[in-house]
């Protein structure tokens, strides 16, 4: 009869199933042969690369060598960035009969075992416990610098190949459906930028422009009259010199005012003395005076009353004149987004960031309060759609981060393996 046996798989050294090389350094004083390079900006956000058409083409000084060039099943690793996340991000890649190399700022990983699944591999690569031991064997918390000996001595489970292959091709049915709802989250936010350019902004197409583009684009419409923020806002500074024990809200690029504990996993950014932070009540409003060119302002519809770092400003708007979710909808607009970033750029504030006397005089074209209601309305909806996707998405993602940790530590029946006992 058979048993299902279940155990953690055994580890190997990564340098014991692979080699690796350094990638291709070039400059401008090549005269030698031409050649295409992956680089970095080729993966950034993708795990699969078998599409080179738009690669860089640079001239080497002399031949290139064979073993520069990448070959189908390569792993690809970033070896050094300016951004410490990628370092370690890794790819795999299918050139086919294209002659590709990769630059010097990626490691290349050819599999030498014939026990190994190059898809089962990439998938460990891509992992959080693999990450994490690359840090651990690295320099700590985070490396800046990848190296070829560092990858060699990183541990990688490696369990028997059918099992290899069965793990793999979980993750490829996670990894399609992400890629689906992916697909269908980036069609939903052009479909609320799309709606936002028809109900607010008129119907003319999307340009690229400053802030002279950006207002006119505003006040083109040619439907609602002209004015300027102040017109409906004004600032509040209230201080909570009475250190209430009130939430600390936080304020993002996408999802506008955040609860600061929650955004950070628990933990406490701001200050314990808060007497000289800002109170915010629910209805209010909020930017991070020097971040607002991000995008980084929101509506306070979390708590009934919070407080924010002393670097935002808080301001209100007369609820009579002003329906507050269509403000919002338009404020965090990309058009808006270019609007706060030139003026920013131009303020001669000293101190930096945009100050409320030049953020009241920013143009806005208000539509009667019931339009206001109308639009918000159908922006709710498709907005609210946007958001269950994304929330699909989150879900997704977390579900296959506990897959993957239970694939690789043996935990999950696909790991197990079968064998044959007599009675």
């Amino acid at each position: 009869m058979t048993r299902e046996v279940s155990a953690a798989p055994p580890r190997v050294r990564f340098g014991q199933i692979a080699e690796f090389r350094n990638g291709l350094n070039f400059d401008s004083a090549g005269t030698g042969q031409q050649v295409k390079v992956a680089g970095v900006g080729s993966f950034l956000q993708r795990s699969r690369l078998d599409d080179f058409s738009d690669a860089a083409i640079v001239t080497v000084r002399g031949e290139v060598p064979e073993e520069s060039l990448l070959k189908d099943g390569d792993l690809l690793f970033v070896r050094s960035n300016g951004s410490k996340d990628l370092v370690g991000r890794c790819a795999v890649v299918f050139p086919g009969s294209e002659r590709v190399a990769f630059s010097g700022f990626t490691i290349r990983a050819r599999i030498t075992s014939d026990d190994v699944d190059g898809s089962y591999l990439l998938a460990v690569a891509r992992s959080e416990l693999f990450r994490r031991e690359l840090h651990e064997k690295g320099a700590g918390s985070s490396i800046t610098n990848l190296s070829q000996e560092l990858l060699r001595e990183v541990e990688v489970p490696l369990p028997d190949l059918p099992v290899q292959r069965r793990i793999a091709s979980a993750l490829r049915a996670w990894d399609d459906a992400i890629d689906l709802t992916e697909r269908l989250v980036a069609a939903k936010r052009r479909r609320v930028r799309e709606a936002l350019r028809l109900l607010v902004f008129g119907n003319r197409p999307a340009e690229d422009g400053g802030l002279s583009l950006a207002e006119s684009r505003v006040a083109g419409t040619g439907r609602w009259p002209m004015g300027r923020i102040g017109d409906f806002a004004s600032e509040k500074s209230r201080l909570n010199r009475a250190q209430r024990p009130l939430p600390v809200l936080s304020c993002t690029k996408h999802a506008g005012l955040v609860l600061s504990r929650e955004y950070f996993g628990g933990r406490r950014v701001h200050s314990e003395d808060t007497s000289g932070y800002k109170i915010v009540e629910r209805g209010n409003f909020a930017y991070a005076t020097n971040h607002l060119e991000e995008g980084s302002i929101g509506l306070q519809d979390i708590v009934e009353c919070g407080l924010v770092s002393p670097m935002y400003t808080v301001f209100e708007v007369d609820p009579v004149r002003v329906d507050r979710h269509f403000l919002i909808s338009v404020l965090k607009t990309e058009t808006y987004r270019r609007v706060f970033e030139m003026s920013t750029s131009s303020s001669v504030d000293r101190r930096g960031g945009l100050r409320w006397a030049d953020f009241a005089a920013l143009p806005f074209a208000l539509p009667p309060i019931e339009q206001q209601r109308r639009i918000s309305a159908i922006l709710s909806v498709i907005q609210n759609d946007l958001s269950a996707s994304i929330s699909s998405l989150d879900w997704l993602r977390l579900q296959k981060r506990g897959l993957m940790q239970k694939l690789l530590m043996g935990t999950d029946p696909l790991t197990q393996t079968s064998e044959f006992r007599s009675e």
